[in-house]
């Protein structure tokens, strides 16, 4: 096993290459092989020496785990952000989650040399009539992943917004459920376009808790704007 493909080494020169910091003691122009507290210490580093530059790179990574901008790879192992949006279209989610309902070779992409191992083993997917239905959803969820993965900071705030100004001591349950919801979500994506996780798979777990927490939050604000009864009002109380 080559040491420089193990887990802490992957994860090191990642965020290296994330946030366009060389750790390079031999002066060759590559990342050396870092430890993972010698990465974080370079990106720390960087908020306090570039903070303006580090916001510009983590805006930009945060866009792209979303799948609204583009990723690029030059070796296919360590990933870089960029500006380029990209309107219906997902990156690794389409790649992996859709494969089987297309009719494409099971191999992934790959070099030449490799590729002329792994063709015994290539076989076509034989699509099938759900599998073709199943295909047209993937435009309007692709839309979906974008606005709740984009969204829930922003109806974070909103739904923050609403309790303040909306103090409906009715609606208190379905406040907390949605503050759960978002502030998990949000949580989840700040973290990992922090370390450098740029796909967008690493943000599939949040989908539906992010789009359950935006429709929440928009029901939340319809019933709480209704005027109460003052029995209700007791009984939210009690």
């Amino acid at each position: 096993m080559s040491s420089d493909r193990s887990s802490s080494s992957l994860l090191s020169k990642q965020l290296l290459y994330t946030y366009e910091i060389t750790y390079d003691k031999n002066n060759d122009g590559e990342p050396d092989e870092a430890s993972g507290t010698d990465a974080i210490t370079a990106v720390v580093s960087t908020i306090f020496t570039d903070p303006g530059n580090f916001l510009f790179v983590y805006i930009r990574n945060y866009c792209a785990l979303t799948s609204t901008c583009l990723v690029v790879s030059e070796d296919t192992v360590n990933y870089v952000s960029t500006f380029q949006i990209v309107w219906l279209d997902t990156f690794e989610n389409t790649a992996i989650a859709y494969l089987p309902y297309r009719p494409e070779s099971n191999i992934f992409p790959m070099t030449t040399e490799l590729h002329e191992r792994a063709a015994i083993y290539g076989e076509s997917t034989d699509v099938s009539t759900v599998a073709h239905l199943i295909g047209l959803f993937q435009k309007p969820t692709n839309i979906l992943f974008k606005i709740s993965t984009l969204g829930c900071f922003i109806f974070l705030i909103v739904l923050v917004v609403a309790k303040l100004k909306y103090k409906n001591p009715t609606t208190l349950s379905l406040f907390y459920l949605n503050l759960i919801l978002l502030v998990t979500s949000f949580s989840h994506m700040f973290i990992s376009a922090a370390g450098g996780l740029l796909i967008d798979r690493y943000a599939i777990e949040i989908f539906i808790p992010s789009l359950l927490g935006i429709f929440g939050t928009c029901i939340y604000i319809i019933y709480s704007k209704k005027p109460i009864s003052k029995r209700k009002a007791r009984h939210a109380k009690a």
